[in-house]
């Protein structure tokens, strides 16, 4: 009888260590993968960043004065003063203002020849962004699916790890009814109301 209860006592002592070997190696591979998916992000959104701030540069260029608004100035401006790399969802409040205003005067400004080149390149700028843009959205919705995977979120909260935002930002292009949905959306949380 001892005999029987030692073997089940050392096969229940080897399923746990088996068990706790799983549990840490399966840790260390999330934690691994989560990580590098996290590098790839922040490295894609720094590229937006900087790109977004050329396409800032590029504006402030552009000669404006006979195209009646003022507001993009200030919202160039203002765009250049309150960017914070860290706050995605101020950055793409700021960046939809800038092209918002763009977006209204860009026909009176291809009129001036002065702007030609100008505007090639914001064109230019605002293909390589939205590609970055893009590809930005597709690794953070990678990220977090795998992220949402059970038991993934609790071992990615343990280290500080959160989900990822989304950047739904179309340069050069009207973004009015993403706006206006995301303050719908808003509202509804806020509210519990659809308006």
């Amino acid at each position: 009888m001892k005999k029987i209860i030692l073997r089940f006592f050392i096969v229940f002592v080897l399923i746990i260590t088996i068990c706790i070997i799983l549990f840490y190696s399966y840790k260390t591979h999330t934690l691994n993968k989560l990580n590098q998916q996290n590098v790839k992000i922040d490295s894609i959104w720094n590229s937006i960043y900087a790109e977004s701030e050329n396409r800032l540069k590029l504006l402030d260029k552009l000669s404006i004065t006979d195209c009646a608004s003022n507001k993009i100035s200030d919202e160039i401006t203002n765009n250049i003063s309150k960017r914070n790399l860290t706050e995605i969802d101020s950055l793409w409040e700021l960046e939809y203002k800038t092209n918002k205003e763009f977006f209204l005067i860009e026909d009176c400004l291809n009129k001036h020849i002065s702007n030609k080149i100008m505007l090639g390149s914001l064109k230019f700028n605002a293909y390589k962004l939205n590609k970055i843009v893009e590809a930005y959205n597709t690794k953070v919705l990678d990220f977090n699916k795998y992220y949402t995977f059970f038991p993934n979120s609790i071992i990615a909260k343990k280290v500080g790890l959160k989900r990822k935002k989304f950047f739904y930002m179309k340069y050069g292009e009207n973004n009015d009814d993403y706006y206006n949905q995301k303050l719908k959306t808003k509202k509804w949380v806020e509210t519990g109301k659809w308006d």
